[in-house]
């Protein structure tokens, strides 16, 4: 299993790669968005990644990801693995549909000096509801997902308590 700073070393090199390559940096999303959204270790062991519809290319992204010594693994979305190391890369239109996220902002956390989007806690809020309740997903899954959705929802009071304090 990879470690922590592979994780994150590859997230960097991935999204800057990518930004470079699309036109636009890539929006860090799934257990590592929680993770940095959080602030808390949440033992991610992949890189989602959602890219905006204008510059979502299947075919670019693949040469892109290849071009930098990942290779495709056979799923029905996209996904690439380099030293034991998954990304997956996901469209926005898709999960905007699946899951209706708002137009909250996208959050900037730094990564190893690096600056990184990562989908808003709102929004990941909405997708861990979601998933944590989509028939088809295995147990364990939804039994972390749930445990994440508990800590965005009690994220988001915490949050509410700030701003509404005079």
């Amino acid at each position: 299993m990879p470690n922590r700073q592979d994780i994150y070393r590859h997230l960097v090199d991935v999204v800057a790669f990518l930004e470079k390559e699309l036109g636009q940096a890539p929006v860090v999303y799934g257990s590592l968005g929680v993770e940095l959204a959080l602030q808390h270790d949440y033992d991610a062991h992949d890189i989602d990644l959602i890219v905006m519809d204008e510059a979502y290319d299947p075919k670019k992204i693949t040469q892109s990801m290849r071009r930098h010594g990942y290779s495709v693994v056979p799923q029905t979305y996209l996904a690439y693995r380099k030293n034991g190391i998954d990304v997956e890369i996901a469209n926005w239109d898709f999960w905007k549909k699946a899951v209706a996220f708002t137009n909250d902002p996208m959050v900037t956390v730094m990564v190893d000096q690096t600056p990184m989007r990562v989908l808003s806690v709102p929004n990941l809020k909405l997708l861990y509801a979601f998933l944590a309740r989509r028939e088809g997903r295995a147990i364990v899954k939804r039994s972390r997902d749930q445990i994440k959705l508990n800590d965005l929802t009690q994220a988001l009071k915490n949050q509410s308590k700030k701003t509404a304090t005079p």
